[in-house]
């Protein structure tokens, strides 16, 4: 049973380091699961207690809804997002900004501006 949560916490870790964009939230996300696993592990003796001997019927039920409940959240949050995904891509595309420039530093120091070509942004979520 522990190699099932140890596999999909190293999962979780890594699947949240490759979803997510830019270094702060990367870092802060990793600190709330970080956060999370520790406290679980800080409370989860706690649930062992003399009453429940000698089957210890009542933890090993708060285990089981426990890994039942992770899929059925992560379920939910992947259609949810996919939902926000779908209405995002079906908004019109603006054209406000048709051409956009960025600043940049020569090797001898001088400020040019470079033309940022859009199209290479359009679909890159596909």
């Amino acid at each position: 049973m522990e190699d099932i949560g140890i596999t999909g916490f190293v999962l979780s870790l890594s699947w949240l380091t490759s979803i997510t964009a830019g270094h702060t939230k990367r870092v802060t996300t990793n600190a709330v699961i970080l956060s999370g696993y520790s406290l679980g592990n800080c409370l989860g003796p706690l649930m062992w207690l003399t009453q429940y001997k000698p089957r210890n019927r009542i933890p090993w039920i708060v285990i089981g809804i426990c890994y039942l409940a992770c899929p059925i959240l992560l379920l939910a949050a992947r259609f949810i997002l996919a939902r926000e995904n779908k209405k995002r891509d079906a908004e019109p595309v603006s054209d406000a900004y048709e051409e956009v420039y960025i600043e940049q530093v020569t090797a001898d120091g001088k400020r040019i501006e470079v033309r940022v070509d859009k199209s290479l942004f359009r679909n890159s979520s596909t």
